[in-house]
């Protein structure tokens, strides 16, 4: 069977999908305690969201960021999703963080073949 070129990966069902997004306190705690968006929730204001719990709580520094410390799993239609999808862009955020982490990865790659290197160059006394 061949792979798809593209794949979203995210827990869903045949109607829905579940996306995640960060929250001030002010909207992500109504939010779980009534089980729908407070008055405070703006539907049209730009926002991140991503099938990825891992990537969001990343995104928002671990819960840490100003306006960000709740970060809520939201369970959205597919024909929501897919019309967010197809209005969405990358940000410059997202590709500088990309950039960002890629190039980490590699120097701590790097220098994990360059400390293997050295050790199985020595030999035992």
């Amino acid at each position: 069977m061949e792979e798809p070129h593209h794949r979203i990966r995210a827990l869903h069902t045949a109607s829905t999908i579940t996306v995640h997004q960060a929250y001030s306190p002010e909207i992500g705690l109504p939010a779980i305690r009534d089980g729908r968006f407070p008055d405070a929730w703006k539907p049209d204001r730009t926002t991140w969201i991503t099938p990825s719990f891992l990537w969001m709580m990343y995104r928002s520094n671990w819960g840490t960021s100003t306006g960000q410390e709740t970060v809520l799993a939201v369970e959205i239609t597919r024909d929501g999703f897919d019309w967010a999808l197809s209005h969405a862009c990358l940000s410059l955020t997202y590709l500088l963080t990309l950039t960002s982490f890629l190039h980490r990865a590699r120097q701590l790659l790097t220098r994990r073949r360059v400390r293997r290197s050295r050790f199985t160059a020595r030999t035992p006394a």
